[in-house]
Order: C-alpha cells, then sequence, then structure tokens
C-alpha cells in the first residue's frame, strides 16, 4: 500500500512541476529557472542536424571537386580532343576519297595540297585518316604518268631519226639524244623501250667518221701521187728543153 501511494505522489508532483514550468513558458516569466532556456532547448537538436547536413554536403562538394578534377574533367577533355581529331581526320579522309577516284596527270595539284593538309594533321590525326594509302597510290600513279609522257617525247624522237641516213654533221644530235636519255630518272629510264637505238646511232657516227677520215686519207694519197706526178713531167718536160736548146746550138 506504502509503495503505491509513494508511487501515485511522485506522479502528482511531476505533474504539477511540469505544468507550474508551461505556466512559467506561457507568461514569459522564466526568472525562477535562470539556467533553463526552453528555445535553445528546442533549437539544439536542429542546430546540430544542420551543421551535420552542412558538413556532408561540404564533403560531398569536395569530393565531386576531386573527382571532377582527377577524372571527369580530363575525360570531358580527352573526348572534346578525340572528337576535334576525329573531325580534321574525316576531312581529310573526304578530300582524299573525292580526288582519287578518276586520276589524270592534271591530279597533281590538287594531291598535293591534300598530301599538305595530311601532314599538318598531328600523329593521333593521322592514325584515324584510313584511306592515306589511296593518297600514295594516287600521287605514284601521277608521277606514272608523268614518266611516261617524258619516255615517250624521247622515244619518238629516237624513232625519228634512221640510222642509214646519219652522217659525221648528225653526231651533234645524236649526243643530245644521249645527254637527254641520261637526264632521265631511273623510273623514266625504264620507259624509254627503244634507248638501245641511241647506241645503234653512236656506232653509226662513229662509222662514218671513220670512212670520211679513210675517204680523206685515200684523197690526200691521190693528191700527193698526182702531185708527185705532176711535178716528174715538169721536171721531164724542163730536162727535154734544154737539151733541145743544147742541141739547136751545136746543130747551128
Amino acid at each position: 500500500m506504502e509503495n503505491k501511494n509513494t508511487n501515485e505522489f511522485d506522479m502528482e508532483g511531476m505533474t504539477k512541476k511540469i505544468e507550474s514550468m508551461t505556466e512559467f513558458r506561457h507568461v514569459g516569466d522564466l526568472e525562477a529557472f535562470p539556467d533553463y532556456d526552453l528555445d535553445d532547448k528546442k533549437k539544439e537538436k536542429p542546430n546540430k542536424t544542420v551543421a551535420i547536413v552542412v558538413l556532408v554536403s561540404s564533403l560531398a562538394v569536395i569530393i565531386f571537386g576531386v573527382i571532377s578534377f582527377f577524372y571527369i574533367i580530363p575525360n570531358l577533355l580527352e573526348n572534346q580532343e578525340a572528337a576535334r581529331d576525329r573531325e580534321a581526320a574525316y576531312a581529310v579522309m573526304h578530300l582524299i576519297e573525292t580526288h582519287t577516284r578518276d586520276v589524270t596527270i592534271d591530279s597533281e595539284r590538287d594531291l598535293e595540297l591534300i598530301r599538305g593538309q595530311y601532314f599538318a594533321l598531328t600523329d593521333a590525326q593521322k592514325a584515324l585518316v584510313e584511306n592515306a594509302a589511296d593518297l600514295t597510290d594516287a600521287l605514284a600513279y601521277v608521277q606514272l604518268l608523268q614518266d611516261r609522257l617524258v619516255a615517250e617525247e624521247l622515244i619518238a624522237a629516237i624513232d625519228f631519226i634512221h640510222v642509214n641516213s646519219l652522217t659525221v654533221r648528225d653526231a651533234e644530235m645524236v649526243q643530245s639524244l644521249r645527254d637527254h636519255y641520261n637526264s632521265l630518272t631511273f623510273a623514266q629510264r625504264q620507259l624509254v623501250t627503244n634507248y638501245e637505238k641511241i647506241a645503234e646511232f653512236e656506232e653509226a657516227i662513229l662509222l662514218r667518221a671513220a670512212e670520211e677520215q679513210n675517204r680523206q686519207i685515200e684523197a690526200e694519197q691521190i693528191a700527193a701521187e698526182q702531185e708527185a706526178q705532176q711535178s716528174e713531167e715538169i721536171e721531164e718536160e724542163e730536162s727535154g728543153g734544154i737539151l733541145d736548146w743544147f742541141r739547136g746550138l751545136f746543130t747551128n
């Protein structure tokens, strides 16, 4: 019975205490409790929550900044650079594709301009140009066409000459053919299919020169013999005239 009464008394006392605190809070008279501030007690928990939220937010911002600095921003920059590389490479690829379809001897200028643009690319951009070999092949074909044109001009000049009609006076012309042939590149020489005729012309000129020299020697010999014979005849005539003169003296 005493325990029950004690419990009932304590409950009533606690209730009265709470009612008195509530009464003071309503009337604003908290002088009886100078060290007790209900507003501070109520604000204490929310302030801690805000501080935690601010701290967590700050840490999140810092972590995001670190991730951005080391991962996101570099990846974005790398992706932008890769996009620029692809754009530059695709532009050159399009030019190569367009100008290597029908290549002629007049395509050299355009192809050289494209090659200049290709070499202006970075190594990474060059690696993306998938048809670079087509540009190389097109330039090689243009060079072949040019070499053929040079070779065909010399072939025509050689065919114009007939070996049997050559004389010593044609030696300079044959020498010019030889000099022209020697000035060609190795690839161009390979295209001159009748270059052996130049050697035939040179042999013919040498033969004609030898023949002419022999004829000149023979002519000189004949002239010398004729001159000697004439000298003998003159001497004989002069000797005969002197004898006739002496005979006339003695006869008279």
